[in-house]
């Protein structure tokens, strides 16, 4: 994609009155968009220039993790504001109440890839659980999670054997994806694991004809938005979505086929009981 010129970006930010939206027309995140304004000369004065919809969800979607990592004065320079008037705003729209009940989810792909290493560094330093840590910064342990293991899968996997430590339940659960692994490759198939379950199933084995996606899961159950998200990405490309959980007595490994959605209600999963033939 051609390079944006100085000339578009003007034009399209002083059109949307956005630096967000100018990037999301541009093919180009809003920080990159202002340090060019900047290098431009051109003032992003909020005084002139009116709080738009789309700066109002910037705020909600990012505000709470740069004020739990003491970065809004980082917040307000991208969003050419006053870090009082940032402030005023948050508290504006609700975001300062500290008694609200309902979790915060953040829309973490739109944080620097600095703030996100620092939340890792932070947690690796304390003695705290990866949940216990979130809920100390009142930040989604999900999506925090999520994205820190999709930008950096090989530290997120350090860390996470440095605080968990050999008998945790992670360690259990990679153990027994290697194993899954290991099995079907002796029976023929080509298998690859997610690396820190970055991919859509820890285990993706494939043969003549026949994709599987697995996720091993050692107590046989798969929440409810996990579950209908692999059957979402098996059904994109028509692959076998399935379960792997521990055989009989704790021995070997069971597999199940996964046969529809979840829904939510308390029933059981619709799974039915899978065998593999050799590849």
């Amino acid at each position: 994609m051609r390079k944006a010129t100085d000339e578009q970006i003007e034009e399209t930010y002083r059109r949307t009155g956005s630096i967000w939206k100018a990037g999301e027309e541009l093919g180009m995140c809003g920080q990159s968009v202002q340090e060019r304004l900047a290098k431009m000369g051109i003032s992003r004065d909020a005084t002139n220039r009116p709080f738009s919809e789309g700066d109002s969800q910037r705020l909600k979607d990012v505000y709470v993790i740069y004020r739990n990592a003491g970065k809004l004065q980082e917040l307000a320079d991208e969003m050419g504001r006053t870090k009082q008037f940032i402030c005023r705003k948050a508290r504006d729209l609700g975001l300062t109440d500290r008694n609200r009940k309902a979790p915060w989810h953040a829309k973490w792909e739109f944080v620097s890839d600095e703030l996100i290493a620092d939340e890792m560094n932070e947690w690796l330093s304390s003695d705290m659980t990866l949940i216990d840590y979130c809920a100390f910064r009142g930040i989604d342990d999900l999506g925090f999670s999520r994205e820190a293991k999709r930008r950096f899968p090989a530290e997120w996997d350090a860390i996470a054997e440095l605080k968990l430590g050999s008998n945790s339940k992670y360690r259990r659960g990679r153990d027994f994806e290697y194993y899954v692994k290991r099995q079907l490759d002796g029976m023929g198939y080509v298998t690859f694991r997610a690396p820190a379950s970055k991919g859509p199933a820890d285990v993706v084995a494939i043969s003549k004809g026949a994709v599987y996606f697995i996720q091993c899961k050692i107590g046989g159950y798969i929440g409810v938005d996990e579950w209908n998200e692999i059957m979402d990405y098996a059904d994109r490309v028509g692959a076998i979505p399935l379960m792997a959980t521990k055989g009989d007595n704790g021995r070997g490994a069971r597999y199940f086929r996964l046969t529809g959605r979840k829904d939510g209600r308390k029933s059981r999963q619709p799974m039915v009981e899978f065998e593999f033939d050799r590849a």
